[in-house]
């Protein structure tokens, strides 16, 4: 994930920061800050990883207010691992999901042996790639080496750090974040950097980390991050006040689709379950006109702006049912076949075929020892090549061939549409968010007011 781009890397490896446990830490009246953060799980090769600039603002605000700890950083980037030693000099070490689960127990010891204690508080981040909630889970997995790991495994700490009165507080700042507020309690915190169904952002990361500073507790932090961020996606916060804006934004929040994965999957979803989608497309008119008449009975919105919010997800909606029509008829086209050499070779692919990039790619594969079929296979394929890219460039003059273009290219217009179109709704979500928030704060249980940096 670069700045204005989604947190969506799937590669297999995981960079992994942590504070150390407690062992050996002297005695103290005092309560006492510790935290754990892992994350740029399938970061590729190089020196920096996209996570480095929030890091660095992050490593400031907490060496700042005083956490304690080890730091547990992925090797291979050499400017990340020059933070690491920049805020926690001689403190890295490799990770792995092995080694999250074991920092995780370790914790877990601590708090039940009383090196931390009552009062004492715990943060967790997550700073890190993050992927779709599955089934039989609460929360979702996140990227890291040998195995992802599901933020579920955190629910046995906060179930211990609870009984024995140690301030909890979860930030999950990786896509699909929105998922870990199922790890939330009314003494635990849990922020995240977007919904359970929408990529996050870097900008959303370093804007809560750009306005942290010791004293400030996580809520007013995540507050002022969310009211100044600009991409559009659904940063949460746990607590009563957060669960019931959440509510009253639901409908408003569907229509901040914008990246091209997530409209691939709803797409997709359409397609699978019509009848769900048709009930979905009827929502757009009933349960928004409830939602607004809530909204506007809870504090005072003026008319025009309730009227530009619908207005905006009107014409969200309007754009993603072109786009559906388009896609569902590309996608017939795409799935055609022609068979090439010793291969089969498929519309989609063709349409976006690249001669350099495959030869390389073949011949990466005849080079390599662990490739699942015979050398000779990979030979053929790569020796054909050629015939592939002159078979690609007549068949345009394929009627059917022509028409698959020109749909795929009001597919790729249609989703630059719809992301604009949800930055527009974005902007009003961000802006009724905050007046709804003050509107019901201080109602109920609200631990990331109580979690002070």
């Amino acid at each position: 994930m670069r700045l204005r781009t989604p947190v969506f890397v799937t590669i297999g490896f995981a960079l992994f920061l942590g504070f150390a446990t407690a062992q050996g830490s002297p005695a103290s009246t005092q309560a006492r800050k510790f935290a754990f953060i892992f994350g740029a799980g399938g970061e590729p090769p190089g020196a920096k990883t996209i996570f480095d600039v929030s890091f660095d603002q992050m490593g400031k605000v907490l060496t700042q207010a005083g956490y304690a700890g080890r730091l547990a950083y992925n090797g291979g980037h050499a400017d990340a691992e020059g933070l690491s030693e920049k805020h926690f000099p001689g403190q890295r070490t490799e990770v792995m999901r092995d080694e999250i689960e074991k920092a995780i127990r370790d914790f877990e010891k601590d708090i039940e042996e009383g090196r931390i204690k009552a009062g004492d508080q715990l943060l967790i981040v997550n700073l890190n790639h993050g992927f779709l909630p599955e089934k039989k889970t609460k929360s979702h997995p996140v990227a890291s080496r040998g195995g992802d790991f599901n933020m579920d495994g955190l629910e046995s700490l906060r179930l211990k750090a609870e009984k024995a009165g140690v301030k909890l507080a979860i930030l999950d700042q990786s896509c699909y974040g929105g998922a870990s507020l199922a790890l939330a309690s009314p003494k635990t915190c849990v922020i995240s950097a977007t919904g359970a169904d929408n990529v996050g952002y870097t900008t959303e990361i370093y804007e809560l980390w750009k306005r942290a500073a010791p004293g400030k507790s996580l809520e007013s932090v995540f507050l002022e991050a969310r009211k100044y961020g600009y991409m559009p996606t659904s940063p949460r916060i746990s607590g009563e006040a957060g669960t019931r804006v959440e509510e009253l934004l639901k409908t408003i929040q569907k229509h901040l689709l914008n990246y091209s994965t997530d409209i691939e999957q709803k797409l997709r979803k359409s397609q699978d379950c019509p009848t769900c989608f048709t009930a979905e497309k009827a929502g757009v008119g009933t349960e928004l006109q409830l939602n607004l008449a809530e909204i506007a009975a809870l504090a005072a919105i003026p008319k025009a702006t309730l009227d530009e919010i619908k207005k905006r997800i009107q014409e969200h909606a309007r754009i993603f049912q072109a786009l559906e029509a388009d896609w569902k008829l590309e996608r017939e086209f795409a799935k055609k076949m022609i068979k090439i050499g010793p291969t089969t070779w498929s519309w989609a692919t063709l349409s976006r075929f690249d001669l350099a990039a495959e030869k390389k790619h073949w011949s990466e594969l005849v080079a390599s020892a662990k490739a699942p079929f015979p050398k000779t296979y990979y030979q053929h394929v790569l020796a054909s090549l050629d015939q592939v890219q002159a078979k690609r460039d007549q068949l345009p003059q394929d009627k059917d061939f022509a028409s698959f273009l020109s749909l795929r290219s009001k597919v790729d217009a249609h989703s630059k549409d719809l992301a604009q179109a949800a930055a527009e709704v974005g902007k009003l979500e961000r802006a009724l968010y905050d007046v709804l928030y003050q509107a019901v704060r201080g109602k109920g249980a609200n631990p990331c007011a109580g979690f002070v940096l």
